[in-house]
């Protein structure tokens, strides 16, 4: 039996538990407030994500392929759907009682900070599960 790295089972630990968050986020928006492409695209990413992270507990080379590629298309598709994803935003913040003033600052540190630190954390990941002692560890 190979001896589980710990960055391994806290990477799978990491992407369970942010599904999970997720997909409670995504099916609340979309069962109290009107359905809207946000909610939808949420619970889509939680669910790939929630099967990445077990795959990684167990060790799967899909999975960790499957969590590069991932990261990849998450930080292309922050990129592309950030207009989109504001647009909704802003409906979504006034069905519940958000100011826009709060929507405009909420938006304005997502559009400075969001891809700073979601390439930030896409380069640790792809690093982390590049390096031959991980890999070595999924075959």
């Amino acid at each position: 039996m190979k001896k589980k790295l710990i960055g391994a089972i806290a990477l799978g630990i990491f992407f369970i538990l942010s599904s999970i968050r997720g997909i409670n986020y995504g099916l609340h928006f979309l069962l109290n407030y009107k359905r809207n492409f946000v909610s939808y695209y949420i619970i889509i990413i939680s669910i790939t994500s929630l099967i990445l992270g077990i795959g990684i507990l167990k060790l799967q080379e899909w999975a960790r392929k499957g969590i590069i590629y991932y990261q990849i298309i998450i930080v292309f598709l922050g990129i592309i759907l950030t207009p989109l994803l504001k647009k909704e935003i802003l409906h979504l913040g006034k069905d519940i009682g958000v100011t826009k003033k709060e929507i405009v600052h909420g938006l304005t540190m997502i559009d400075i900070a969001g891809p700073i630190i979601e390439i930030l954390f896409t380069l640790i990941i792809i690093y982390y599960l590049t390096r031959p002692k991980v890999k070595e560890q999924f075959k």
